[in-house]
């Protein structure tokens, strides 16, 4: 059975006999490298994906882009809950009825919210 090396002892390697290949006459030639290439080899360059000017859902189906509604107010915080879609369309329908951002329209919500159980 043969010995596992050691990764903490120090090994001793001759390489006395290590010179650089010189060796031109076995590599191909250019012609022959683009040849190879050409019919074997996919290039590896980035291909940018096709602009599609303000592409529309196909009929049927829903839009998942909605417009985005941020700008400067200093909420900084995030807030995330789990809900239903229907509720997500209804937050953000009333938001854009009311041209709110989203932030606004959660404040808005927030106090509706206090004021009607203040009421209670």
């Amino acid at each position: 059975m043969a010995q596992r090396a050691k990764i903490f002892e120090p090994v001793q390697l001759d390489v006395a006999d290590f010179k650089p290949r010189d060796d031109e006459a076995a590599r191909p030639d250019a012609s022959e490298i683009d040849q190879v290439a050409g019919s074997k080899f996919r290039s590896r360059e980035v291909v940018p994906p096709p602009l599609v000017p303000d592409e529309k859902p196909t009929v049927g189906q829903r839009s998942t882009r909605r417009p985005p509604m941020v700008y400067r107010t200093g909420r900084n915080v995030t807030f995330s809950a789990k809900t239903t879609q229907a509720t997500v369309d209804a937050f953000y329908a009333i938001a854009q009825e009311q041209e709110w951002k989203a932030g606004e329209t959660f404040e808005k919500a927030v106090e509706a919210l206090r004021r009607s159980l203040d009421q209670n």
